[in-house]
């Protein structure tokens, strides 16, 4: 990847990550993926999907926390939150992530920079 597109790359990444303090919540949510660092395992199923499902889950087992913790990748923070406040506007959302720079996520053997950037 050339520096220009690098750089426009880097900036989309550091635009993404929401940078919560955390802080306790009632449920943490993991959103998995092919990402290694999010969850070892998880369902391959899109965001609102995860959420949705959590919300049926929960409410079938009379579960009503307050406040939920999303653990996601770094790049898919805003897309958690948005998705999370337009499906459960009424519950309080923090997002986080690892907190690893854009080049050592490229880098990490958990992560194919293949999925990101495609040559063509």
């Amino acid at each position: 990847m050339d520096h220009h597109l690098h750089a426009l790359a880097e900036k989309i990444w550091n635009y993404h990550q929401m940078n919560h303090q955390l802080s306790k919540a009632d449920a943490i949510l993991v959103l998995c993926s092919h990402d290694k660092t999010v969850a070892e395992t998880g369902a391959q199923l899109n965001t609102g999907e995860n959420i949705f499902l959590t919300k049926r889950l929960l409410a079938e087992r009379q579960l009503n926390p307050g406040k939920f913790m999303l653990v996601q990748k770094p790049y898919m923070e805003r897309r958690s939150y948005a998705t999370f406040k337009k499906l459960w506007p009424e519950k309080e959302v923090l997002v986080t992530s690892s907190r690893v720079g854009f080049d050592d996520y490229l880098n990490s053997s958990d992560y194919s920079t293949k999925t990101l950037v495609r040559k063509g």
